[in-house]
C-alpha cells in the first residue's frame, strides 16, 4: 500500500505544480528500497501514519528507511492518531442537542 501511495503522490505532484511531493512508509519487506526511490524521485516530505497503520515507529523493519531519511534530511511528520474526544465535545461537533442542528453557537 505504501508503495502505491508513493507512486500516486509522485504522479499527482508532477501533474499539479503547486503540490508538495510527499511519500510514506510501512514496516514491510522492501520498505528501505521504496523509501530510497521516493527520496531519489524528489520527495519533499514523508508522512508516517502510525495509528492508521497499526505499527510502532521503532520496528526493526524500518531501520534502513529511517537511516535513509536521516541522511536525506527530508522532514518527517508522524501522525500518532487522534485522542478520543469526551462525549460533550463529540455532541458539540456533531450538532446533536442543538434545536437547529447547526454546529456551535447560533
Amino acid at each position: 500500500m505504501a508503495q502505491w501511495l508513493n507512486d500516486w503522490n509522485l504522479d499527482f505532484s508532477r501533474r499539479i505544480p503547486d503540490a508538495l511531493h510527499c511519500a510514506t512508509l510501512y514496516p514491510e519487506h522492501g520498505v528501505g528500497r521504496y523509501v530510497c526511490e521516493a527520496i531519489d524521485g524528489g520527495a519533499q516530505l514523508f508522512k508516517v501514519h502510525v495509528k492508521v497503520g497499526g505499527f510502532a515507529p521503532e520496528s526493526p523493519l524500518l531501520d534502513e528507511a529511517w537511516e535513509a531519511l536521516e541522511n536525506s534530511a527530508i522532514p518527517v511528520v508522524i501522525q500518532p492518531g487522534r485522542p478520543r474526544w469526551p462525549r460533550s465535545k463529540r455532541i458539540l461537533a456533531s450538532g446533536e442537542g442543538s434545536s437547529n442542528g447547526r454546529q456551535g453557537a447560533t
